[in-house]
């Protein structure tokens, strides 16, 4: 089964990392402080290039899918790693984390319907798309596109922004990066 883990999972995680060792399916969604604890958990040096702690803590956890959240994302899963530089607002709100883990489920869930034949589409070049890539891929997508809308609202609303605004932007945001619903624009992006 798929699964996101984030806030008070993530504390679970640390204190009991066995509970999610090994779970390729298993997406973690940190942020700064709860990434700094997981690592100090597994005893990993965060001291150095902040780059090369993701793929370090996912390595120490089995394989598991993490977002390190920052001034670009790295998503990184075993020895997958993403980098979105996606533009976001100029400002962080609490509760965004929450807008990246729902999205996160949600093409989780695509995902699943896809591995499972639910979705009849490959990717830019008619390639089926190995099981194993769909929570990198799941985690990247969520993303770019919590990226994209917390720049949509930025963009209207400046630093008064809050994460309330930035879900009126989720369906614009989809559209603009992956294609209207019913297109197939999507394709590649990823």
């Amino acid at each position: 089964m798929y699964v996101v883990i984030d806030a008070d999972g993530l504390f679970l995680v640390q204190n009991e990392p066995d509970v999610v060792k090994g779970n390729d399916r298993a997406v973690l969604t940190p942020n700064v402080v709860e990434f700094k604890r997981l690592c100090e958990a597994l005893k990993i040096d965060t001291k150095g290039e902040p780059s090369s702690f993701a793929p370090l803590l996912s390595k120490a956890l089995g394989g598991v899918t993490i977002i390190q959240k920052g001034p670009t994302d790295l998503i990184v899963s075993g020895d997958q790693v993403e980098e979105i530089k996606e533009p976001g607002g100029l400002k962080r709100c609490g509760g965004q984390g929450d807008l990246l883990s729902g999205m996160t489920g949600t093409f989780l869930a695509w995902g699943k319907s896809y591995v499972e034949g639910g979705l009849d589409e490959g990717d830019a070049q008619g390639e089926k798309i190995p099981e194993h890539r769909v929570p990198l891929l799941a985690a990247a997508g969520a993303a770019i596109l919590t990226r994209a809308a917390s720049h949509l609202a930025f963009e209207k609303l400046g630093r008064g922004v809050i994460t309330g605004d930035m879900i009126g932007e989720i369906g614009p945001a989809y559209a603009a990066k992956f294609g209207e619903e019913g297109e197939k624009g999507w394709k590649g992006r990823l």
